[in-house]
């Protein structure tokens, strides 16, 4: 699906929702051009920004960026980001300081 250009936000948020999570994981990883124990660990923080970074830097919209860290992720109702809009709520240097935070 990566190679053929068909992996998009709909067919994550149905693997999201068939409880795929491992496909789940190795999307972002492909999409992100991360390796997947960084996606992994960005996943098990369960930080908000953090996960909302990996989305965006996996080219996914902010509706699937929520879906990303309700339903993967488990973030806390309190630390969840962009709840009410279309938009990416961070700037491309947080985005860029979460991502590096978890290579480190």
């Amino acid at each position: 699906m990566f190679n053929d250009g068909k992996l998009d936000d709909e067919v994550v948020v149905r693997e999201i929702e068939h409880k795929n999570l491992e496909f789940v994981t190795q999307a972002l990883s492909l999409m992100a051009k991360l390796k997947e124990p960084l996606v992994r660990r960005i996943i098990d923080s369960r930080n908000g920004k953090s996960v909302t970074s990996l989305a965006w830097s996996a080219g996914f919209k902010m509706k699937t960026a929520t879906v990303l860290q309700r339903r993967v992720a488990k973030v806390p109702r309190h630390s969840l980001v962009g709840r009410r809009g279309a938009a990416y709520p961070l700037s491309e240097d947080e985005i860029a300081w979460q991502i590096k935070f978890f290579e480190t």
